[in-house]
């Protein structure tokens, strides 16, 4: 006989047990009072809607209302022609407002147009004084040369100097003669017109007085062709230095002859490098010729 109990059984969900009530046996039912309060809740959101409608669309009023349907309606037909009026006031006022900007656009163009007219009549204006002052000046000049030669005082014809003395420049000496006795030689002298070109000098830049008499010199830098020096292509010798913000460049001088003085010739000389205008290079240097160099500033040097 074996002392091993036999095994439990299983006893399945549907089975019933001699202890279970018959109580649990009873499916769960939702209480009835919780399904009347949800079914009332819904009409009366219904019925509420239903109120507010009707007295949006006018079919009734209610007793709480303090002003009657019909005022109501002459309330909204008044403020209807106010939205109106209002409406075709601020189209009056856009009309009005795109008015003001066109003629103010036009006083503006107008504005800018005399602006213009002022600025033309200024430039008119100043040409015609400097024009006025330069025939004073010419007349002064010919008034004073006139009066030279009734005391008998003149130059005797101007010589050039065969190197040239500064870009477009070259030197010019005349002797004075004829000064009476009476008048001051350097007085004379330092106020003493000469033409050149066709166009007077008023005085010269220079008097002096020899054994050989009194004589000046003038330095003309007009219509001198063959002292028109000018700059061979420019050579690009990179940054002159580290962030120094400035490129170095250089070019041969020409147009220069063996009389000229070069580095007169070459300091005098302008050139215009990447916009910028120079009236002489940084530096000249003899190096198989005049050559000029230039420090330009650059942006991509530093």
């Amino acid at each position: 006989m074996s002392s091993t109990p036999p095994p439990y059984e299983t006893v399945h969900k549907y089975e019933k047990r001699p202890l279970d009530s018959p109580k649990d046996e009873a499916s769960p039912r939702p209480p009835a009072r919780i399904s009347r309060l949800k079914i009332a809740f819904v009409l009366v959101l219904v019925y509420l809607d239903v109120l507010v409608l009707a007295q949006h669309f006018n079919i009734f009023s209610f007793l709480l209302d303090d002003v009657p349907l019909e005022k109501q309606n002459t309330l909204r037909h008044e403020w209807r022609r106010e939205q109106d009026a209002h409406a075709r006031e601020v189209a009056v006022w856009n009309h009005e407002r795109a008015t003001h900007v066109r003629e103010m656009h036009a006083w503006q163009h107008e504005l800018v147009a005399l602006q213009d007219r002022r600025e033309q009549w200024m430039r008119e204006a100043e040409a015609e004084r400097a024009q006025w002052a330069a025939e004073r000046r010419s007349e002064e000049l010919r008034k004073k040369e006139v009066e030279r030669m009734r005391q008998g005082v003149h130059w005797s014809e101007a010589w050039g100097n065969q190197r040239c003395s500064a870009y477009g420049a070259r030197a010019y000496n005349a002797r004075l003669l004829d000064i009476p006795e009476e008048l001051g030689w350097y007085e004379v002298c330092a106020d003493m017109p000469n033409r050149f070109h066709g166009r007077w000098v008023d005085r010269p830049a220079r008097c002096q007085r020899d054994r050989n008499g009194v004589w000046a010199t003038w330095y003309i830098d007009f219509e001198e062709p063959r002292c028109i020096t000018y700059w061979d292509t420019l050579r690009d010798l990179g940054c002159s230095s580290a962030q120094s913000g400035k490129r170095r460049y250089e070019a041969r001088l020409m147009n220069l002859t063996h009389r000229d003085d070069w580095d007169a010739m070459c300091s005098t000389t302008p050139a215009t490098i990447n916009g910028i205008h120079f009236d002489h290079p940084t530096a000249c240097e003899d190096r198989a010729g005049a050559t000029g160099v230039w420090d330009v500033p650059d942006d991509t040097c530093f």
